[in-house]
């Protein structure tokens, strides 16, 4: 029940239209969830598709002309994914939600400060670079169409429906009895 008073919670928090044509960030949320899904992705991806944004509930302030801010979300986001994701992705994910505002500005940083981004994020670096493409907003409207992206919100609910309701499939449970 938790779970989906924070979903509401999402619904109701706006974002920057220029980075999120999208609007609030439960949409935002779900379109980053339902690509991720669409891509058959693994548990770190998707859970951190999931929870990455939730702490803008916390985080969000409005700057002099109205426009959202929501600086400090990743580390606010840090308490909903200890709570909900499973603890033995709960390391990787965590490392992937704190660092995904800096990954995404990767380019924009020195050299010196990008070596020292990708030797901590080590082997989760090749989940860092999909899950920022999923995370780009202004691309993705680019790319599809409403329909698709209504597909990608469908898919991403069914999921949560599964993981509210106790039936959600871990890969990383492949092999184990």
């Amino acid at each position: 029940m938790e779970l989906i008073k924070l979903f509401k919670q999402l619904k109701k928090t706006p974002q920057r239209k220029d980075y999120h044509p999208e609007g609030d960030v439960l949409t935002h949320t779900l379109l980053v969830l339902g690509q991720a899904l669409e891509n058959n992705e693994p548990d770190e991806i998707l859970f951190t598709a999931l929870f990455h944004d939730f702490g803008k509930i916390d985080t969000l302030k409005y700057k002099e002309d109205g426009t959202p801010t929501a600086f400090g979300h990743e580390i606010a986001s840090l308490k909903y994914a200890k709570k909900f994701v499973p603890s033995n992705l709960q390391h990787d994910v965590l490392m992937m939600i704190e660092e995904h505002m800096r990954y995404a500005r990767l380019d924009e940083m020195r050299v010196s400060k990008q070596e020292a981004l990708l030797k901590k994020m080590g082997k989760l670096n090749k989940y860092m670079e999909k899950f920022v493409v999923y995370d780009d907003m202004p691309l993705l409207f680019s790319q599809t169409t409403e329909d698709e992206r209504e597909l990608l919100i469908i898919k991403a609910i069914n999921y949560i429906a599964d993981f509210h309701h106790g039936t959600v499939y871990y890969q990383s449970d492949v092999g184990k009895k």
